[in-house]
């Protein structure tokens, strides 16, 4: 039975199990993902008729600041002829696209665990997975069409290229991700680049800047002339995203938190149990202080960034579990030596046990946060008619993949309404609507806190009173 477990097998199917009940437990999206889960569904659906795109028949917000497409164009091609062949439903493509992303996220997760028991050994590789397993934000998200998500796919490629020496592909990659995916990865680039600067020779360090530099060319070029063509105007989504959070500041539209907040908030709620192994890893091994290094530099630069979220940080998540991993293992073979040893090595064993029952929690609070989703699956068992859906509504669930494709079903998410007395039913987190009756109501908790859950709010279903038929019901 140890020889089995040795082998990390159980480890592995253990990850995507957790993975994919996670997914299957949470199957909606929220506001975050609203624009690749959008364009997911043209592509599949409708791939050549670009008038008909989401950001097109409902700009909103979207109009004014480009998303790239490069994200949701990497999942899409390979579904759209699936789907004709199979003739998916909307919801079951929703659940396919999510896992597509999903699996090319696991996949680099095995090529880190390969690249950590390469350079650490194969019980080090078994805790890297393992120490995954326990943690909720990774897995949850990892079929969420963040772009974030997508970084994270190729950053993982990254590190472990980096940590297996591959270092001219690993910063092609990385660089190519910047310009693509996420520009805030080239803080991650810049802190990697000195490690390399510091251990090698100055030719290492050039041949690496050269592939770099040709990696932001691709990314450069790639994006910008798909996201133009899907736009139909020239734009660098990227570029743009930077200039208008980054260098006009508008990102603190969205909040600003000190300095600290990372260390004194997401860093506890990313690793949960493995803050424990995270802290004895570099004093038990040396060979950790370089992926020390390069996660904590880039979180230190960062903080400098007004406005702080979990995901903004996701990418230095594998570093640290494999940092937590190395000193797990070195406190289990000082375990056979020393009392106090047995004592530690024991309590953290407990506290990744504690860390996978409070994210099996968390997902379940996760599951009752989507109230514009259930509401409209709500509506459907209803008679047809015309539906306005509120802006509250459509951040919570709500997307194209859930309206039905077929019926005498009218959808409407156009913004700045007053009057709503053309449609059959609303969607809104309003507590009252004149000339119409509400039918529903359906809570929303509060996202993840250390102290306490609490409703945020309530999204309704209203009726409208004028239609005799509709208020029979």
């Amino acid at each position: 039975m140890w020889q089995f477990l040795q082998t990390g097998l159980l480890w592995k199917c253990l990850l995507f199990l957790l993975s994919f009940a996670y997914l299957y437990w949470v199957p909606f999206t929220k506001v975050e993902e609203s624009f690749n889960i959008q364009a997911t569904f043209d592509l599949i659906f409708h791939p050549l008729q670009l008038s008909s795109y989401d950001h097109f028949v409902f700009p909103g917000v979207v109009s004014t600041l480009a998303t790239q497409y490069s994200s949701a164009l990497l999942i899409s091609i390979p579904l759209i002829p699936l789907q004709r062949i199979f003739e998916w439903s909307p919801l079951t493509c929703l659940f396919v696209v999510r896992a597509t992303l999903l699996l090319l996220l696991l996949s680099t997760i095995l090529l880190l665990e390969r690249a950590t028991c390469h350079r650490y050994g194969r019980a080090v590789g078994n805790w890297f997975l393992l120490i995954t397993c326990s943690q909720f934000h990774i897995l949850f998200y990892g079929s969420r069409l963040l772009p974030n998500t997508f970084a994270l796919v190729f950053s993982n490629l990254f590190l472990s290229l980096f940590l297996e020496g591959h270092w001219n592909i690993s910063f092609f990659i990385l660089s190519f991700t910047c310009v693509v995916f996420r520009f805030e990865l080239v803080l991650l680039l810049a802190v990697s680049f000195l490690i390399v600067l510091g251990h090698h020779h100055r030719q290492v360090s050039k041949s690496v800047i050269r592939y770099g530099f040709w990696g932001s060319i691709v990314g450069t070029l790639l994006s910008v002339s798909i996201d133009s063509l899907f736009w139909k105007r020239f734009c660098f989504p990227e570029f743009e995203a930077f200039y208008f959070n980054a260098i006009q500041g508008h990102s603190k539209q969205w909040g600003v938190f000190p300095f600290y907040w990372y260390f004194t908030h997401a860093i506890p709620k990313l690793l949960m149990g493995a803050l424990g192994g995270l802290s004895i890893g570099w004093i038990l091994d040396r060979r950790t202080w370089s992926l020390y290094i390069i996660s904590f530099g880039y979180v230190v630069l960062y903080s400098c960034l007004g406005h702080k979220e979990v995901r903004f940080i996701f990418y230095v998540v594998p570093l640290w579990n494999i940092c937590s991993a190395v000193g797990m293992e070195s406190l289990r073979k000082t375990s056979n030596k020393y009392r106090l040893a047995i004592f530690f090595y024991r309590g953290l064993c407990f506290m990744l046990m504690l860390s996978l029952i409070v994210s099996l929690f968390w997902v379940w609070i996760s599951s009752h946060n989507y109230p514009g989703a259930k509401a409209l699956q709500t509506l459907h068992h209803m008679q047809e008619g015309s539906v306005h859906i509120d802006p509250a509504a459509a951040m919570t669930g709500i997307s194209r993949y859930l309206q039905q494709p077929s019926g005498n079903w009218k959808y409407s998410r156009q913004e700045h309404i007053d009057d709503f007395t053309s449609f059959d039913y609303l969607i809104t987190e309003k507590s009252f609507v004149e000339n119409f009756t509400m039918i529903r109501s359906i809570f929303a908790f509060s996202q993840m806190d250390w102290k306490h859950i609490q409703p945020i709010f309530q999204t309704k279903i209203f009726i409208h009173v004028a239609n005799s038929s509709l208020t029979s019901l």
